[in-house]
């Protein structure tokens, strides 16, 4: 069973600092121990409307997110270590998007995923999604280093 749950200020930490270290070196992220009392708030705030925890047979294996934007909801997702390659993540995506969609059956979701992860771009294509195009990002504005994403909008009925 699939369960979706709002992330407790233990799951934040964790995302937020699994998240900070994913990014580039240049990256202007700042470790979570170190914030400010308001950019604390307001990192738990975000966190708590945008974040879902995912629990899989009363195990946290991780997460997905929604960040509601002007015309599109912008899906991201990730697995903790030990829960990858079990094919939970398809599961967790149709569940998330099933219960996101009864919401705000008007937008459309999307998601993207750096070109190299493979494992990501087969999940989120047998969740439903079709590749829509690139685009080159970085995480720092003033960075001149660029990433490739493939960018995909979900077309799938459940």
């Amino acid at each position: 069973m699939i369960i979706l749950s709002k992330p407790t200020n233990e799951d934040i930490f964790n995302i937020y600092e699994s998240y900070r270290k994913q990014n580039e070196p240049d990256s202007p992220t700042i470790d979570y121990l170190n914030l400010s009392e308001k950019a604390l708030e307001d990192v738990r705030m975000k966190f708590k409307k945008h974040v879902y925890v995912t629990i899989v047979d009363l195990q946290k294996v991780g997460w997905v997110t929604f960040l509601i934007e002007d015309d599109a909801v912008n899906l991201g997702f990730a697995l903790f270590k030990e829960f990858r390659g079990k094919r939970l993540m398809t599961q967790i995506i149709k569940k998330a998007i099933c219960d996101f969609e009864t919401n705000f059956p008007e937008k459309a979701i999307i998601c993207s995923t750096r070109e190299e992860n493979i494992p990501a771009v087969k999940t989120i294509i047998k969740a439903g999604f079709t590749r829509v195009g690139t685009s080159m990002r970085s995480f720092n504005e003033n960075s001149e280093k660029k990433t490739l994403y493939i960018d995909f909008k979900y077309v799938g009925k459940l």
